[in-house]
């Protein structure tokens, strides 16, 4: 019996042949839609990619008004404690030379993303639903790249920094820079009777970057992912100040170093070195 008269006396058994079509129209289906999703996710991936790859690469831009700042804030002896600061700016320049380290963070976030759960399912406030959103992921590479241009030697991860930056207002800078900047201001005011530090801070930035239309950003990490952290330092501030409009991002850091502590320091009759060993106080 040939093949046709095999399919023809198959047929003759109706309940069996609606099965055998009805499983062969499922599996088929199945298949399809298998390769219709497949083909939604690898064009997604791709626009995506596209997206991140098209994200500016950051360089380095010298601004005149940021000198005279940076002077001033680059050493402040106080005697037991010295503060210091610096203010950079950023521009994007379009080039592939940073384009690995954009997929690199990129894949770390999709890698996120793809095993964590349904977006609609989480609190507004967790890192999957700001991740979640193209706009933020753009911004969240920036202040990476950003950091990767003042730390090339450190590692920052895309998912662990984004846990690090905290939405800001100029407002609250100015109470920070208020409260742990009074000295150095008190300095500046010796120098300079007309304008205080933080209005010289204030137009400068707001010539730079144009401070009505920035995002600003503080960056807190932890001790152990925190490249700003020098030894001796008794506190540590990092802001970003992010325009969309003009691509621009500038970063202003400042901290206190105690001078005891930096090359070692005498408590109760005890010194303790720089390896941190204990001598008592005696001639050595």
């Amino acid at each position: 019996m040939d093949i046709t008269s095999q399919f023809f006396s198959f047929c003759s058994y109706p309940q069996i042949t609606l099965i055998f079509i009805s499983s062969f129209i499922t599996d088929h289906l199945f298949l399809f839609f298998k390769l219709f999703q497949s083909i939604i996710e690898l064009h997604l991936l791709k626009r995506m990619r596209t997206e991140f790859c098209c994200i500016n690469i950051m360089k380095y831009l010298e601004y005149t008004p940021f000198d005279r700042i940076n002077a001033f804030l680059d050493h402040l002896n106080f005697g037991e404690h010295t503060i210091k600061g610096s203010i950079e700016a950023y521009s994007c320049k379009h080039t592939v030379s940073d384009k690995r380290l954009s997929l690199s963070l990129e894949n770390e976030i999709l890698n996120y993303l793809g095993n964590s759960p349904d977006v609609e399912s989480v609190d507004s406030s967790s890192p999957v639903n700001y991740l979640s959103s193209r706009s933020s992921r753009k911004t969240l590479i920036y202040l990476i790249l950003t950091l990767y241009h003042m730390y090339p030697d450190y590692d920052f991860s895309a998912v662990k920094a984004h846990q690090f930056f905290t939405v800001e207002t100029w407002h609250g800078f100015k109470q920070i820079f208020d409260s742990y900047m009074s000295d150095a201001s008190k300095e500046w005011k010796e120098t300079d009777e007309d304008t205080s530090l933080l209005e010289t801070l204030h137009k400068a930035l707001d010539e730079v970057i144009n401070l009505a239309e920035c995002e600003i950003y503080s960056y807190d990490p932890n001790s152990d992912a925190d490249p700003f952290i020098e030894k001796g330092a008794l506190w540590s501030y990092n802001f970003f100040f992010y325009n969309r409009k003009l691509k621009r991002v500038v970063s202003f850091r400042f901290s206190c170093l105690s001078n005891l502590l930096s090359d070692g320091f005498h408590m109760g009759g005890i010194y303790y070195d720089e390896d941190g060993e204990i001598f008592d106080d005696m001639d050595m």
